[in-house]
């Protein structure tokens, strides 16, 4: 993980956020959990800097999901790096599956499993990139 890496993690399950900013504060990160999207879009707007966005796409009622969360930080802050994670590929709608504003993969049960996924949407390598995504579809 490259050094002095921030990391806005959004994650509305507690257990798995705690274990996923352990394991990336582990890691070297320096990271700022929030529990929903509309937190995040608190944090954007008041100039909070950050390297990595972190967000799973499904959110409580009432707040955006994270794919739209993630659109947003990329036209705001178009050199931020978006990592999302999803349950399952099935419930994307067609275009979001074909073009993710980030790394999109399948969520992991262990927040501490992120770690690979963060150090591929880090990656300078497109086709790297590429072959994370496909991952999303197996099972």
């Amino acid at each position: 993980m490259k050094p002095g890496l921030t990391v806005l993690l959004v994650d509305d399950v507690p257990e798995f956020r705690d274990e996923a900013t352990a394991a990336l504060a582990g890691a070297g990160a320096t990271v700022l959990p929030v529990a929903t999207a509309t937190e995040a879009l608190d944090r954007l707007d008041d100039g909070v800097p950050f390297d990595l966005l972190i967000t799973r796409v499904l959110m409580p009622p009432g707040h955006p999901h994270g794919l739209a969360l993630a659109r947003i930080v990329k036209l705001r802050r178009p050199d931020a790096r978006v990592l999302i994670h999803a349950l399952t590929y099935d419930d994307l709608p067609e275009h979001e599956r074909a073009n993710p504003p980030g790394l999109l993969v399948r969520r992991p049960n262990r927040g501490a499993d992120l770690i690979p996924w963060v150090t591929l949407a880090l990656s300078d390598d497109p086709d790297a990139a590429a072959r994370g995504q496909l991952t999303l579809s197996a099972d």
